[in-house]
């Protein structure tokens, strides 16, 4: 969504272009090495959503993507070495373009149970249309089989249906007010904290899609919103905020836009200037206030879908053994990033399969260099 970078970034020019062409550019580059590695290639499904497939990207966008893994019936060396072209793929266009890559990884058997993620209705919509209006940016149909309803608000809405819903919503608003009620001292060297006022910057946004699913659980009628415009969702929120009637809400959201976008400023006119003395003084002075915005916002809503969840008269946890508490650890996240780790057996890799050439074709011979290199390396891994 809104990338907050470290002023050593800043200072060092190691971050995306201001019109967002960094990351369509290591958009591409990551789905033309997915398709074009074997094991990934009949193995792997991958979409890049967000507003990098809508041509709405900023110098603060993060490359959105969902990877479903395929390789269940793969021998476990063969896994090993698919997982860690994956990971060397995208540690390498993050260092080539300075774009953040956030993704979900998936199995084709959780993401065939709808419950499993974090993802709401709202968000399944907007990732199906780029799946069916931009075939550049989905390679095997990651999404196949789902609706975008599948967790809820078409009719027939089943009680388990909506109990999935309300379970979703309820686990993130859990999850992002313990993540913002750990805020310590900001240490703009440290990932973890640049993360988390990230996510305190967003929060509006990121709140409004499940602010909007509670909506269409109390019988309100929802248009699918565009997930990727902030003003949007912000519009959309007004009638939240009217059936809450919580001004003391509105004041927390409407805070956390106005220093979202007062970032922006800070952030273009110090990698103009090249100076970050002013864009790190502004980092530390803002940042537990934000994380405290946040918290407050995420505490309303939370105490809002409270009184929702436990008096509609079709949510029953217990009974469709819904766990209201698994799903997405944003703690998790924030110490294993997508090009992290990956564990493996250590099992000796089959030998590297000849690549496609009609793949390759359209690439640069740069990039092919480098697709054979990181093949290369996960065979020696």
């Amino acid at each position: 969504m809104g990338v907050v970078y470290s002023p050593e970034q800043v200072a060092e020019g190691s971050i995306p272009a201001a019109d967002g062409s960094d990351q369509i550019a290591g958009a591409a580059l990551l789905m033309n090495y997915v398709r074009s590695f074997p094991l990934t290639s009949r193995h792997a499904a991958l979409l890049i959503p967000g507003s990098t497939a809508t041509g709405q990207a900023t110098r603060r966008s993060d490359v959105d993507f969902l990877l479903v893994d395929d390789s269940d019936g793969l021998p476990q060396h063969r896994r090993d070495r698919q997982q860690h072209f994956i990971r060397d793929t995208l540690e390498h266009v993050g260092e080539r373009y300075g774009v953040q890559l956030e993704g979900q990884r998936y199995t084709r058997r959780e993401m065939a149970h709808a419950g499993h993620g974090m993802y709401d209705a709202f968000w399944l919509a907007h990732a199906l249309d780029i799946q069916r209006k931009y075939p550049d940016w989905s390679h095997r149909q990651p999404l196949e089989g789902l609706h975008p309803y599948a967790i809820g608000f078409e009719p027939p809405r089943s009680a388990e249906r909506v109990t999935l819903a309300a379970a979703i919503s309820l686990r993130y608003m859990a999850n992002k007010t313990d993540l913002f009620g750990e805020a310590g001292e900001l240490n703009p060297n440290g990932r973890r904290d640049l993360l988390r006022y990230q996510r305190a910057l967003e929060a509006p946004k990121a709140y409004a899609r499940k602010m909007l699913a509670v909506s269409a659980l109390e019988g309100c009628e929802v248009a699918d919103p565009d997930v990727t415009s902030r003003e949007n969702m912000q519009l959309l929120m007004e009638g939240v905020f009217e059936r809450i009637g919580s001004a003391k809400l509105r004041g927390y959201n409407d805070r956390l836009v106005a220093l979202d976008a007062e970032y922006d400023e800070v952030l273009d006119e110090a990698a103009t200037s090249g100076d970050v003395t002013a864009y790190s003084r502004w980092l530390s002075e803002h940042y537990l206030p934000a994380c405290g915005l946040a918290l407050q916002l995420g505490n309303g809503y939370l105490e809002h879908i409270n009184d929702v969840v436990w008096t509609h008269p079709d949510i029953n946890f217990w009974h469709y053994g819904v766990d209201v508490h698994a799903g997405y650890d944003e703690d998790y996240a924030l110490h294993h990033s997508s090009s992290g780790p990956l564990e493996h057996d250590g099992s000796v890799p089959a030998t590297l399969e000849p690549m496609s050439a009609p793949i390759l074709v359209n690439m640069h011979p740069e990039d092919i260099d480098t697709l054979i290199r990181l093949s290369q390396d996960g065979r020696a891994n």
